[in-house]
């Protein structure tokens, strides 16, 4: 019975970064995935970035408390295609979360979420666009940091031999910090500044936001666990620069399968 309280849970860890417990005693859940990440950057990037990625986590379990941690990244960098220049982006995610099981089917928890998502352009024609800062090997790189907590709770259903269906959702707050290699083609006095003018770093101290997610899964053995997920994470951010707010979003799509391990 103890085993079985542990494996019914065991799949929330990829959905919302939480595994449930056992009644008693210390248990510890591993695990893995392969899937696709999407990265859309709203009036900022002019394509939506997909990603092959990779997520592990661990977990520990103790009567009805959790404490786990989780980080994906990308397996092969996703190609980048804009008016003036082709390039390639990475991501990298991480989050550490604590939680409680109330009853069998629902669990609320509370965590610290970290995320970089890096593009490296290289102008099309091998010529500096105007206001960029090209590095040694003639690239330029723009870094997009996430980091702050978060708190969510979840619901896990009972399909009997059809297996458990775990719906989560979360409220973020972030703090974004924007590296821009880029200035546009500059600003004359009076000019409004476009997004696309800011040079440098630039940050959001009030990053705003949810993540929902869907995961189904079904056990292989006792202690031997499969499981897909459907996992959308969206933020909002008032980006402030040179006395100026832009507001702007960033919204990531998350589809992972995989297998999940109790002992």
């Amino acid at each position: 019975m103890r085993d079985k309280f542990v494996i019914v849970f065991a799949l929330l860890i990829f959905n919302s970064g939480i595994v449930a417990a056992a009644p008693s005693g210390i248990h510890y859940v591993g695990g893995a995935s392969v899937g696709y990440n999407s990265f859309s950057f709203d009036k900022k990037i002019e394509q939506q970035l997909t990603f092959k990625s990779v997520e592990g986590f661990t977990t520990v379990l103790f009567r009805g408390f959790m404490l786990s941690l989780n980080t994906s990244m990308s397996l092969k960098d996703s190609d980048v295609s804009e008016a003036g220049a082709t390039g390639s982006a990475s991501r990298f995610d991480s989050n550490v979360l604590a939680g409680y099981q109330i009853n069998p089917s629902i669990t609320l928890f509370a965590g610290y979420k970290g995320g970089k998502t890096e593009i490296s352009y290289r102008s099309r024609d091998g010529v500096s666009q105007p206001g960029c800062r090209v590095n040694s090997v003639g690239t330029y790189e723009e870094i997009f940091l996430q980091k702050g907590p978060y708190l969510g709770g979840s619901y896990t259903l009972n399909l009997k031999k059809s297996g458990k269906l775990s719906a989560s959702l979360a409220y973020a707050r972030l703090k974004s910090v924007n590296t821009f290699a880029c200035g546009g083609d500059g600003t004359n006095t009076g000019d409004n500044i476009a997004l696309s003018d800011i040079d440098g770093s630039a940050s959001a101290d009030a990053d705003s936001g949810y993540s929902a997610a869907l995961t189904w899964g079904m056990s292989i053995t006792p202690r031997l666990i499969y499981q897909t997920k459907l996992k959308i994470n969206y933020y909002q951010q008032k980006l402030v620069s040179n006395g100026k707010v832009f507001p702007i979003s960033q919204k990531f799509i998350i589809y992972n399968t995989g297998l999940i391990f109790v002992w």
